[in-house]
């Protein structure tokens, strides 16, 4: 969202006594550090976290990566609050606006070029992140996270999914939706994925501390109507890192997370949950100076990320 974007490059400013944009900003000098206690009145599971002297090194799951290359600008004057971002399983570029937008979805090329608009049948509160994952009986699904709070009041947020829908379709009927609540109450959050090979969902908290929460929601939550989050784990990237989207590459294999100025990848070995995963040490990968970086998804073995504003360029990070 606009207005934390600029609280973040203000303080900032002030904080270092110069001017500065959002390609200028340097993160937190401490660096990302893992948490070691969660207070246990908040959460219903153990927080799967470990204390920094235990933490994992830094993995080398960043080496290799290219720097940003711009693909092309999104042309639509419609599509200026870029705030999720998903690669569909044919190479279409999912893309969606926050709140204050019709509930509808854009599939772009990787030029910017739209390709076609999918109306859903659901509200759009504050839209801040898509995933795609598996569904009921292995079928491809578009999730799509309502979760964001800015002014943290909203007793429960919304996860919709729906099947990704087909070259030929230009409205999503058949959205199914689950009320999430969370142990500590109303939380801001813009991030979200789903983890293809569990089928979980997981939220990661925002906030200016930099300190955020991952919760997972089960795949088995599709049952019922509503769920209670479950808390499994605790991030600090560093005063200032707010956390605007997340997203996991299609083996499942990289967590990633993205702020304003930084992406953070975490490497999943064969055998870890995205909570053990995420009790390592992040490293920092290649990021493009962007105005207002909010989308993040991976695209095989890059990842694609776009910003917020008029013309936004859909930039990727290749290996």
């Amino acid at each position: 969202m606009r207005w934390i974007a600029a609280v973040s490059l203000v303080v900032s400013a002030c904080a270092s006594g110069t001017g500065v944009d959002a390609s200028s900003v340097v993160a937190s000098t401490s660096g990302p550090s893992v948490s070691t206690s969660l207070p246990s009145t908040t959460s219903t599971v153990p927080p799967t976290t470990v204390p920094p002297t235990t933490a994992v090194s830094a993995p080398s799951v960043c080496e290799g990566y290219s720097e940003p290359v711009a693909l092309g600008s999104i042309t639509d004057p419609d599509l200026i609050e870029v705030s999720g971002i998903a690669i569909g399983s044919e190479g279409v570029i999912w893309v969606h606006n926050d709140s204050g937008s019709a509930p509808r979805l854009w599939a772009l090329d990787d030029s910017g070029a739209v390709l076609r608009t999918v109306a859903v049948s659901a509200r759009n509160i504050d839209w801040e992140d898509m995933s795609i994952g598996p569904g009921p009986d292995g079928v491809t699904y578009l999730y799509l996270a309502d979760i964001g709070d800015n002014l943290v009041r909203r007793v429960s947020v919304t996860i919709y999914r729906f099947v990704e829908p087909a070259s030929s379709d230009d409205r999503a009927e058949e959205v199914e939706s689950l009320s999430v609540t969370y142990p500590g109450g109303p939380a801001d959050a813009e991030s979200f994925f789903v983890d293809p090979r569990t089928g979980d969902s997981f939220i990661v908290t925002k906030t200016p501390t930099g300190r955020s929460t991952t919760f997972r929601i089960p795949a088995g939550a599709w049952s019922q109507p509503s769920i209670e989050a479950q808390q499994v784990a605790t991030i600090d990237l560093g005063v200032l890192s707010l956390v605007t989207a997340g997203s996991i590459s299609p083996d499942g294999s990289v967590i990633a997370l993205r702020t304003y100025l930084d992406v953070w990848l975490w490497e999943r070995g064969a055998g870890e949950t995205v909570a053990d995963a995420l009790r390592g040490v992040p490293c920092r990968a290649p990021a493009a100076a962007e105005p207002q970086g909010e989308a993040l998804g991976f695209d095989g073995n890059g990842y694609l990320t776009i910003s917020e504003g008029v013309g936004a360029v859909i930039y990727r990070i290749g290996r």
